[in-house]
């Protein structure tokens, strides 16, 4: 994720985390994570659905179902 923030985004995590927020709530939620795992490159189509289960279970600390701006960060942080 380091790399696609570096090269799509100058670095800038809050410009990468408003970007994959699609629908502008505040949060990445499983579908918008799915598209930062394509962009990224992450799994394939039939298996992008158990990489963004790892990263949600991983990232999302507070169970929502989804990833807040502090949990995109904390999840960021993790794999530099």
């Amino acid at each position: 994720m380091t790399a696609l923030v570096t090269s799509c985004f100058g670095g800038d995590d809050r410009a990468a985390f408003a970007h994959f927020d699609a629908n502008r709530d505040g949060v990445i939620d499983n579908d918008e994570l799915k598209a930062l795992l394509k962009d990224a490159r992450v799994g394939r189509r039939l298996t992008r659905w158990a990489w963004a289960k790892g990263a949600m279970d991983e990232a999302g600390t507070d169970k929502s179902g989804t990833i807040s701006w502090a949990e995109f960060k904390t999840l960021k942080s993790g794999t530099e």
